[in-house]
Formats: structure tokens, sequence, C-alpha cells
């Protein structure tokens, strides 16, 4: 089911926004039936009949008239020049692509066999590629539900130093590549759309993460089409005037900087006049565009001579255990890793047997996110804790990344839902571990009241002494971005402990860095930038690098006074 234009007697574009099912008497457009196949007649199933045949067979059939029953047209081609004035011809009228049949091809449901859809943007060179900015991101959904997946992006407006958003694109990449991506963009997300972004334009359309543009990266993309966002009195999906269809990523663009995207006079110099629709052709095809290479397979190959490396023994610490090593860590590499395990008395399977204990990931890996096997694949950071200590110790809730029933039913005798121990006594890496849990679980606790809490420090025996604290405020330095809660938290465990003492001691946390702050606390590798900032903000406020040094300080001016 077509638009069909009343006045130039020509098809419309998907891209004119018009809904088919609502067309008025008296407008310009019209609904315009299609015929293009015929696969059953007068009870004759026609499928295996040739398409020649049945395109005859057609033409008996429906009588065309002009804009409300149409037979679609085609032409016999006979060679490569034959292809490439089709397509040429299909540019010049400014149509969507061109598909080319086999006559005598059969007709199969859900196939493509014996026939190929052809568009323009399938050939390098000729469409025109743009550069834009990525503003926004949007989480994926089933096994990348949680991850970054598609991106809102933006040109920029060089007049108003603005950037405008222009269109959503959750194509072209693979997951590496997005993975790539992600890795330069994922401490720059911001939660709040509205926050800090007064350089940013939006339409309707807005990202679950926005990132300010001079923190992103560019994207190399390619559309079909740029169509027209009609003016109306609400407001358009996007910021700019035109948007892309089928918009796909090519390639991210880390040799341009951000403020090096297309602009909005570039954008205007594309879209010539007033068309609802321009195509981004830039050239005619030639015969060598014709020819499509070979992609290289990316098939992973397995590396089958890792055991025939000899290497030095150096404990027997995982003897008689099995290893399969999906990916290092850092700057521990899987062939790092895969030594350690032999030169310690390990064996390495490349694929799971009934022998293996586990399998080691370090960086994230695909096979995590669908795996359901009976062997547990377990953090490489338990294998570097085992080859420190010197002494083999099984793994632990917190160290596996994907458990098998086995394993559940097992922990579940041995750990609370918390991952404590019933048997083996707390330590202070253990503690930070429950801790950290039982904070991400949002488990429901009841809040003692004033009275309770005064009976409960009268009850133990509490003095001042141990409120030294009381009538101080601290800000504690744990998000990468000083002053911002939604950016990435840098510190959590080395301050949570400091956190919790200033608490004991009778003082308040801050959550925001403000004038009612008597003192900072951050590690001395960020005393610096806190500095820094604190300029910015015209404010004298003595930072330390732990609760126990503000606490003696305090007990100092105490003694003087």
């Amino acid at each position: 089911m077509m638009i069909y234009k009343k006045n130039s007697k020509t098809f419309g574009s998907k891209g004119m926004f018009a809904d088919i099912k609502k067309v008025k008497i008296d407008s310009n457009i019209q609904q315009c039936f299609c015929v293009f196949d015929l696969v059953y007649l007068n009870g004759e199933n026609l499928c295996n009949t040739p398409l020649k045949d049945r395109k005859l067979r057609l033409q008996k059939v429906v009588t065309s008239l002009e804009g409300v029953i149409m037979v679609s047209s085609y032409r016999s081609v006979f060679n490569k020049q034959g292809i490439l004035n089709e397509l040429n011809t299909s540019m010049d009228n400014k149509e969507e692509g061109i598909v080319f049949k086999s006559p005598c091809g059969v007709y199969l449901p859900n196939e493509r066999i014996g026939w190929w859809k052809v568009k323009l943007e399938y050939f390098e060179g000729v469409m025109s590629d743009l550069d834009v900015v990525i503003i926004g991101g949007y989480y994926g959904q089933g096994a990348t539900k949680g991850e970054i997946t598609g991106y809102l992006v933006a040109v920029k407006d060089k007049n108003e130093n603005k950037y405008l958003s222009f269109a959503k694109i959750s194509t072209g990449l693979n997951r590496e590549e997005t993975k790539e991506l992600n890795t330069h963009l994922n401490p720059h997300w911001r939660n709040d759309p509205h926050h800090e972004k007064s350089n940013i334009i939006l339409g309707k359309e807005k990202p679950d993460k926005w990132i300010p543009p001079s923190k992103s990266k560019c994207l190399q993309v390619r559309g079909s089409e740029l169509i027209k966002l009609y003016d109306s009195t609400t407001v358009k999906d996007y910021a700019t005037k035109y948007t892309l269809r089928f918009p796909r990523i090519l390639c991210l663009r880390l040799d341009k900087n951000f403020d090096d995207c297309l602009t909005t006079d570039e954008l205007t110099s594309l879209t010539e006049g007033s068309s609802v629709v321009q195509k981004l052709n830039k050239r005619h095809l030639e015969l060598e565009d014709l020819v499509i290479p070979s992609k290289p397979s990316k098939r992973r190959k397995k590396e089958l001579n890792f055991e025939l490396l000899p290497v030095d023994i150096v404990s027997d610490i995982l003897l008689g255990y099995t290893f399969v090593v999906l990916t290092g860590i850092g700057d521990w590499t899987k062939d790092m890793v895969e030594k350690a395990v032999r030169e310690n008395g390990g064996t390495l399977a490349i694929d799971c047997t009934p022998d293996t204990l586990c399998m080691l990931v370090g960086d994230d890996h695909i096979r995590t996110q669908t795996y359901t096997g009976e062997v547990d694949i377990v953090k490489v950071d338990w294998l570097r804790h085992v080859l420190n200590e010197g002494e083999f110790m099984m793994y632990e809730p917190f160290d596996v990344v994907k458990m098998s029933e086995k394993s559940k039913r097992r922990f579940m005798q041995e750990f609370d839902h918390f991952g404590d121990s019933y048997v083996i006594p707390a330590d202070k890496t253990s503690l930070k571990k429950v801790f950290n849990e039982y904070l991400k679980s949002n488990y429901n606790v009841m809040q003692l009241t004033v009275d309770e809490i005064n009976e409960f420090n009268a009850e133990i025996n509490f003095t001042r002494e141990w409120k030294v604290l009381r009538g101080y405020t601290a800000f504690f330095d744990r998000y990468k971005i000083i002053n911002d809660t939604s950016s990435t938290e840098i510190s959590y465990n080395s301050n949570f402990y400091d956190r919790v003492a200033f608490k004991n001691a009778g003082g308040i946390e801050s959550e925001f860095l403000n004038e009612d702050c008597d003192c900072i606390i951050a590690s001395i590798d960020r005393f610096e930038e806190v500095q820094v900032y604190l300029q910015s903000l015209r404010r004298d406020i003595p930072i330390y690098s732990s609760t126990e040094e503000f606490k003696q300080e305090i007990l100092r001016r105490g003694q003087q006074q």
C-alpha cells in the first residue's frame, strides 16, 4: 500500500510521515495498492511457477487504475551495464532502490533466494557520509540490557555554539566495536538530561543517558536519505529541520575532535530547496562499483598450540585443577593468565569438560551474557589472589560471574544471601564485600529513633570522646567529577569506613560540597584536583586524608583550648 500524489501523479516517500490509513478525501494524496507478484489464483498454488510466468498471469487478472491499483513495472537486463543503467536511473528518479529477480525463480516465503534488493547506500563512495557527535545513549534490550547500544547524535550550529539533536542510531557496530566506543564514553555519561546542557538543544526524543559534547566522540554515519521534520506547534523529534532515514554507523572517528562534526550550514547545503526527502548520493555509479569485495572471516581461531610451549613449574598450588581461560584483565593478558595456570601446576582446556573446575574471565566476554552450562565462570582476580597467597582456596560467591546450579546449592548451604560465610571468620576484605553487597541490595532495615540511639549509647557506656565530631559536617570525595553524584564512583571502598567512622563520632556527611562543610575527606592523590575545584568556588575548606586525621585535629584543638 503506497502513497500516491494526485497533483504530480507520482508515488510518495515513507519519509513524508503521512498516515496512509487516515487519508482525507480532499487531500492531495491517496492510497494506491501496488501489486508485484501473484502466488495463488482460484485455488491454484503458483509458488513453484517461474516468476516470468507469474508476471504474465498477473497482467491478465489485474486491470490497473492509475493511483488506485497498479501492477509494478519491470524491465529485463542481461549484463552489468544494464544493471548499472537501471541503478543510475533509479538514482535520478530519487527512488529508494531496485529489486533484481531471476525470471526463472520460484516464490519461497521468508527466503531471499533468486532475488536481491539493491540500494545506493550499499556502495562505497557514492553516498555522502556524515560526521556527527554523540550527545546521548540508549540502553539495549535482552542480552544487552543495562549496556548502551544506541546513540543520539547531533550537528553543530557554529553561530550559536549549540549542538542540535539530529538522529537516533543503533546499528552498524558489532559488539567489540560498541564496547570500544563505550570505553571512551562511559566515564562521562550523565543521568540527568537537563543537567549542564546549556549548549545542547533537544527535540521530543530524549536519551536514557546524555553526555557533554566536549567529552564525546564523533561517528561517521550513513543513511539512505534526509527526511524533513515538519514544522508545527508541537515539538519535533529532533532539533534539526532534517533527520536521517535508515541511519547506520560506519565507524568511530577517533581522529576527529568533537567540534569537527557536521554543521547546520553543511546540513542545509545537502538539502536543496524545500523537498520533503533529500537523497544523499553525490555521483552516478560506475562499473567498478558493482564489484563487492568479500569480507574477511571473523571466525575466532582456537589456539591449539598453547600446550606445546614449555614453562618452568614454580608451584603445585593448582595441581589437579583444569581451567578454561576466556580473557585476561588489564595488563594481565589472556596468554599471561594461561602461563600462570601452567606454571603453578594447573591444566588448560580449550572448552569445558567434566574435569573443568571453572572458566576464568577478566574483562567482559560475550559468553558471560548467554552461558547456562554446568561450569562456573569465575573472575580472574580470584586466581590472582590464590597465587599471591600461595595457597589454594575455593572461590566464593563474590568471585563468580555466572554460577552453575550445583554451585548455587553449595553456596546456599555455606553463605547467607549477602555472601557472608557461616563458617569462615570475617576479615576486613570479606566485610567490605559483604557491605557492598548489602548496600547494592537496597535491603530494608528498621531505623532507630533518637531516644533508642541515646539508650544504646548509655548501655555501652559511650562517652563524649566517642562523639568528638558532633556538630561537624564533612564532604567525602567519592566521584570522578567532584560534586557530581551522577558521575562514576571512584573511591567507594576506600572511604566507606571513613564515612562510617565519621558518623559514629557524631559527625554529619554532606552529599554536596557547600558552605556547610567544615572539612573534605579525600585520598592524597586527589588533593590537588580538589584544591583546584575549591579555588574555582573561591572557598577555603581544609582537606584531610581520613576521618582519623580530622578527629586528631579536633582533639588537638580541644587540648589547646
